[in-house]
């Protein structure tokens, strides 16, 4: 009597440049109609639960935001507060309702949604809730732009948010390069922006040391942020900038997230261009977390 004995496919060999054989990876499985279909029951399971949620944070998102108009050095009841937003209200209400709460506000809840949508795209793309743009030094890029322009250039006004989202940008270029190797890896990207914020942190440290003590002082006071500044003429640009970047931010998730969840070469087999839809989701979200930061 005879047994068969059943052996395990030995993967294909193939030559590598130094001559040594290498074993090639087995083809990923190809995504079939019924897994499709499954992952598209498990998000309309998910979805009652998403809108209960939202709606909850909308409420109270909304009643904060109407006790911030209310409370002050100067108060106004809450009853007042929608007839001074319509232009109902006596004049000095309308006056700090209008011109004194409301854009700090509206800063506010522009510059947190785009840190929230910045921050969930890179947790996302790269799968590790470390990926914060303040974490991976998108934040910190902008920072160290804004902070070579006021300290090195002397310059003021305008050009000191336009030098923080430069220096966001270029930041997340520098950690894309480096980060690069035949694809960006999630692991990889959250190192180098670890490291990449801990040097740009210490070149802040030594500007603002080497400042004069009034140029230090002025960069720290943009570096630590404030809204108590904030008025309609600094609130307008960070609003104007995400009428587009929001949108298109929530296009490409739509577009690119779903697939790139599937893992790379499943997502390249539905026909996505992983790396350039990779990067394009990458620099709408560095956008969103420099105009902030530029707030």
């Amino acid at each position: 009597m005879t047994h068969a004995r059943t052996t395990a496919p030995v993967p294909a060999r193939e030559r590598t440049d130094t001559g040594t054989p290498a074993f090639r990876r087995p083809a990923p499985a190809p995504v079939t109609p019924e897994t499709l279909r499954a992952l598209r029951g498990v998000r309309r399971r998910a979805l009652p639960r998403l809108l209960v949620v939202t709606a909850a944070l909308t409420a109270l998102l909304l009643a904060l935001s109407c006790l911030a108009l209310s409370t002050g050095d100067f108060t106004v009841p809450l009853g007042q507060v929608s007839r001074a937003l319509a232009g109902r209200g006596d004049a000095a209400s309308e006056f700090v309702v209008q011109h004194v709460r409301l854009p700090r506000v509206a800063t506010a809840l522009a510059a947190g949604a785009a840190f929230g949508m910045s921050g969930a795209v890179f947790q996302s793309l790269v799968r590790n809730p470390l990926a914060s743009p303040d974490v991976i030094g998108i934040t910190s890029g902008a920072s160290t732009g804004a902070v070579l322009a006021i300290v090195v250039l002397h310059l003021g006004g305008p050009p000191v948010p336009l030098a923080a989202v430069v220096g966001a940008v270029l930041t997340a270029v520098l950690m894309y390069a480096l980060a690069w190797r035949r694809g960006v890896s999630g692991y990889r990207l959250v190192l180098v922006g670890i490291g990449v914020s801990a040097v740009l942190g210490s070149v802040v440290s030594y500007l603002t040391t080497r400042a004069e003590v009034h140029t230090a002082q002025e960069a720290m006071l943009w570096l630590t942020g404030s809204l108590g500044g904030a008025d309609w003429d600094k609130a307008r640009p960070l609003l104007l900038c995400l009428i587009p970047l929001l949108p298109l931010t929530v296009a490409l998730a739509a577009r690119v997230l779903p697939a790139l969840s599937l893992g790379d070469d499943a997502a390249a087999g539905l026909g996505l261009r992983v790396e350039a839809g990779r990067l394009w989701l990458v620099l709408a979200a560095v956008c969103l977390a420099a105009v902030a930061t530029a707030a």
